[in-house]
C-alpha cells in the first residue's frame, strides 16, 4: 500500500488517539454479549511469492497459493475484485478454501472511483450478485473511496450506504483530509454508519495519522495496519492495537478483521505472530496464525 507510506519513520509519533467520544454510547447498546469474539488476521492477497518457503511449502506452484494461504490465514482483504468481478473465478476461489475462511472483497473501481457512487446502481447490483457466490465464505465487502472524495459528497455516500443491502456487511474507508478536520460532517456520516451497521475502516499508516478516527459503530471493526519492514515501531504498534482492541472486545465487539501490509508481504507473518501472542497474553483469545514451513538441511535426516 502506497497511501501514507514514508521512507523514514524514525520521527513519526505512532501513539494511538483516544477513542471517539461516541464509542461509549455504542458499547452501552452492544453490551458484552455471550458470542465468542473472533480476531481474524489476513493479508491483501494470497498470490505473493515471498510466502513460498516461509508459510507455503517449497516449490509450491502458483495455482496452489490460495489453497495454502487459506490454511494459514482465516481471511483475505481481496483487492482483486477492485478490478472486476468474475462469477466463475469467485466460485473457484470459494471451492478452494476450507470451512470458516472468509473473503472480504473490495468494491469494484467503476463504483468507487470512476462513478464515485453516483449513478452506479447497475454496477453495484452486478457486484453484489457476483460476491454472493462466495456463500458462507463471504465476510464483509469493503469500499475504498478515493482521496478526491471529500465531505462535499457526503450526501452521495449517505444515499449509497442507505441503499446497500443489510444482508451483506459493508465497510467504508475515507481518505480525503477534509473528513478529519473536526467538522460535524464526519460525525454525521459515522452516525449513519451506526444506524445502518456499516463499519468505518481504520487505517494505521505512518504518513496519515489523521485518518485514525477511532470510531466504533457496530460489533465489527476493520483495521488496516501498514508496517515499515519490521521497524521496531511495527511491534510497538501491534502491542498498542492489541490493548485497544481487547478493550473494544470488552465493550461488545465480536468480529475484528486485521489486514496486515508490509513492503514485502512475507513480513506480515511476523506481525501476525506478534498479534496472536498479544491477544493470548492479554485476554486468552486464540488467534489463528501462520505456521512456518519446516526446512531440512542436506544430511539432517541421516
Amino acid at each position: 500500500m502506497d497511501f501514507g507510506r514514508l521512507s523514514n519513520v524514525d520521527n513519526v509519533d505512532f501513539l494511538l488517539p483516544a477513542d471517539h467520544a461516541a464509542n461509549e454510547g455504542v458499547f452501552a447498546q452492544l453490551s458484552a454479549g455471550t458470542a465468542q469474539p473472533q480476531v481474524l488476521l489476513g493479508s491483501p492477497q494470497w498470490g505473493h511469492a515471498g510466502y513460498v518457503g516461509k508459510i507455503y511449502p517449497e516449490r509450491t506452484p502458483q495455482g496452489d497459493y490460495l489453497h495454502h494461504y487459506a490454511r494459514q490465514f482465516p481471511t483475505v482483504e481481496l483487492n482483486a475484485t477492485y478490478y472486476g468481478v468474475r462469477p466463475d473465478l469467485i466460485e473457484r476461489w470459494r471451492d478452494a478454501v476450507p470451512d470458516g475462511f472468509l473473503f472480504c472483497p473490495k468494491l469494484e473501481r467503476t463504483i468507487s472511483h470512476d462513478r464515485q457512487l453516483d449513478g452506479a446502481e447497475v454496477e453495484t447490483e452486478a457486484f453484489i450478485d457476483g460476491i454472493e457466490r462466495f456463500g458462507d465464505r463471504l465476510g464483509l465487502a469493503w469500499m475504498l473511496l478515493p482521496e478526491s472524495f471529500g465531505p462535499e459528497r457526503a450526501e452521495v455516500l449517505a444515499r449509497f450506504v442507505r441503499r446497500w443491502p443489510r444482508r451483506i456487511q459493508l465497510a467504508v474507508e475515507l481518505r480525503h483530509p477534509a473528513w478529519f478536520t473536526g467538522g460535524h460532517i464526519l460525525d454525521a456520516i459515522l452516525r449513519l454508519f451506526e444506524e445502518t451497521e456499516t463499519t468505518p475502516v481504520l487505517t494505521d499508516v505512518a504518513g496519515r495519522r489523521d485518518v485514525l478516527h477511532q470510531r466504533v459503530t457496530n460489533r465489527n471493526a476493520v483495521l488496516r495496519l501498514v508496517g515499515n519492514g519490521l521497524h521496531s515501531t511495527d511491534f510497538e504498534r501491534v502491542d498498542a492495537w492489541a490493548e485497544r482492541l481487547v478493550s473494544w472486545i470488552d465493550g461488545g465487539l465480536r468480529r475484528l478483521y486485521i489486514f496486515l501490509h508490509q513492503p514485502q508481504e512475507e513480513l506480515n507473518v511476523e506481525l501476525a505472530e506478534r498479534f496472536a501472542g498479544e491477544f493470548r497474553r492479554r485476554c486468552g483469545i486464540e488467534v489463528q496464525v501462520p505456521r512456518r514451513v519446516e526446512r531440512f538441511e542436506q544430511g539432517q535426516l541421516f
